[in-house]
């Protein structure tokens, strides 16, 4: 059976895309407005992490956090943007 899919290449280094980084890249970027989303892309996830209302994975690394589902908290960062 012919194989649909090429298997992925191994990864030669392992980047985190983390909120802030995608802000400060976009930012430093400067093309199309993106600094402006940037900042608010990033003052919406702050807002979210000072409220405590995070997913599982950060609710371990956040004292007294609330675990919200992945949706709920697209949903927390929308509302605050």
């Amino acid at each position: 059976m012919k194989q649909l899919m090429e298997p992925h290449p191994p990864l030669q280094a392992k980047t985190l895309l983390t909120p802030e980084v995608f802000c400060f890249r976009s930012h430093a970027a400067g093309n199309n407005g993106m600094g402006e989303a940037a900042v608010l892309i990033k003052n919406a996830v702050e807002k979210a992490l000072a409220a405590k209302k995070v997913t599982v994975d950060l609710a371990s690394q956040i004292s007294g956090a609330e675990q919200v589902g992945c949706k709920a908290f697209g949903e927390i960062i929308l509302a605050n943007l």
